[in-house]
C-alpha cells in the first residue's frame, strides 16, 4: 500500500500511483499561421525541501517534503514521466519528449511548449490554469515525530511516473 496523503490515488496496471499539484505556472497562448492555438506551459511543479501542508493517511496527519536530489534520480532513471493538468489531461511526456524536466536548486522545473489540448487552451484563455501534477510512487522515505507529535514524512527516492 502506497502511504501519501496527496490529493488523489490511481491504481494502473504498475500499481499505486500518486499525483502530487504545484501552481507555480507560466502559461503563454500561442497560435499557428492557420490559427490553431496552443498553450506554453513552464515552471515549478514543485518545490525541494519544503514542507507540504498537513496531509493525511489513515495514520493521521502529517507534513511532507520531497529532498534535494529525488528529482534528478528519478528522472536519471529514464522511464516515462507525465505531466498532468487536474490529474487527468496529460500535458506531456518525457515518453515523446513533449515534456522536459529537470530538477534545480529550487526543485522539479518542467516545460512543456505545445500543448494543443482544447480543454488545457480554453482554461488558458479564461485564466484558470492553476495546478499541475506529476504521478510517483514512493521508492525511499523515512519518519519522524517532532515535539508537538506531528509526523513528517521526506521522501528520498521516488518513482515518476
Amino acid at each position: 500500500q502506497l502511504q501519501s496523503g496527496i490529493r488523489d490515488s490511481l491504481t494502473p496496471r504498475n500499481g499505486p500511483v500518486s499525483r502530487k499539484e504545484g501552481s507555480n505556472l507560466q502559461v503563454e497562448i500561442r497560435a499557428d499561421k492557420a490559427g490553431k492555438k496552443s498553450v506554453c506551459v513552464s515552471g515549478y511543479v514543485n518545490v525541494v525541501e519544503r514542507e507540504s501542508r498537513v496531509l493525511h493517511d489513515r495514520s493521521g496527519p502529517y507534513i511532507e517534503k520531497i529532498a534535494a536530489g529525488a528529482f534528478a534520480k528519478a528522472i536519471a532513471a529514464g522511464g516515462p514521466i507525465e505531466l498532468r493538468f487536474n490529474h487527468r489531461t496529460i500535458l506531456g511526456s518525457t515518453e515523446d519528449k513533449s515534456v522536459e524536466l529537470r530538477e534545480d536548486n529550487i526543485g522539479l522545473r518542467a516545460v512543456a511548449p505545445s500543448v494543443t489540448d482544447p480543454a488545457v487552451v480554453a482554461a488558458a484563455e479564461k485564466q484558470e490554469l492553476r495546478g499541475w501534477s506529476f504521478g510517483f510512487v514512493k521508492k525511499q522515505d523515512s519518519w519522524s515525530t517532532d515535539d508537538n507529535g506531528m509526523r513528517h514524512r521526506t521522501l528520498h527516492e521516488l518513482e515518476l511516473r
